[in-house]
């Protein structure tokens, strides 16, 4: 069940997002002056009907190596210009094709306050290798993580394993989870509840000589300046866990023809 924001909260636009997304990207979107041919999405998930989207092959391809190989490729999503998708929810694939057009995480509502649905989101845009929406939803997520209650912080053990059984061992998402776990406290009774891969990460950080030295360093200069500090990360501390956005267009185009065969 995804866990909501405080109802005295409201969020229209982050201030965090906007020092990051400039108008540069919006004015890199492809042009739809002219008439652009059309592909076709079928999303399918079990027990509800499909939903089938029409979108814009030069604005779906620019964003997404994935798609771009699929739909310019020799196979049937090539020759064709359609494609199935088996997922489990059709929520968070509309709310990536809402993103293609207006380069914005927003829902139907008009914004996203979910956090289980930002890390679908990011989950989603791993898969179809679009790293400016990785990073858009993990800016979000992180703005609505300091919005929280400080014993609300911490992301519930559902997250965490959909989280871990998605994501290889150096992932970003993996690493942003536990630089931010000092918000958190795992309590005996519900350790059995969390991945095992998760609380070894915690143990390993917890052990690392530099993440001892920055908890110490941290201590010092809150005894020496007890102004209150502004809750989460910085702009450069969240950046460390952005994905790069420069590298995933010059990948093995034969990986790339796999994920499109896939």
């Amino acid at each position: 069940m995804a866990e909501d924001l405080d109802p005295s909260v409201t969020i229209i636009e982050s201030s965090l997002l906007s020092k990051f997304f400039n108008q540069k990207d919006q004015q890199q979107t492809p042009s739809l002056e002219l008439p652009q041919p059309l592909v076709t999405v079928h999303l399918m998930w079990l027990g509800v009907e499909p939903r089938t989207y029409l979108i814009h092959k030069n604005i779906i391809c620019k964003y997404s190596p994935f798609f771009e190989a699929a739909f310019n490729s020799n196979f049937k999503e090539g020759e064709t210009q359609r494609m199935e998708l088996w997922e489990k929810s059709g929520d968070t694939f509309g709310i990536f094709v809402n993103w293609l057009y207006k380069q914005k995480i927003v829902d139907e509502n008009g914004w996203v306050t979910s956090a289980e649905t930002l890390i679908d989101l990011w989950l989603l845009a791993q898969r179809f290798l679009v790293p400016q929406l990785q990073n858009q939803a993990l800016t979000l997520l992180e703005n609505i993580r300091g919005l929280k209650k400080e014993n609300n912080r911490r992301l519930p053990p559902s997250m965490l394993k959909r989280i871990y059984n998605n994501t290889s061992e150096d992932s970003v998402l993996r690493k942003y989870v536990i630089a931010t776990w000092h918000d958190g406290v795992i309590e005996e009774k519900d350790g059995y509840l969390h991945p095992r891969l998760f609380l070894l990460d915690i143990v390993n950080s917890i052990n690392s000589k530099m993440r001892l030295a920055e908890l110490q360093w941290n201590q010092q200069y809150r005894s020496t300046h007890p102004q209150k500090e502004p809750v989460g990360l910085s702009v450069d501390e969240l950046k460390k866990f952005y994905v790069d956005e420069t590298t995933v267009r010059a990948e093995n185009p034969n990986r790339r023809k796999d994920n499109a065969d896939r």
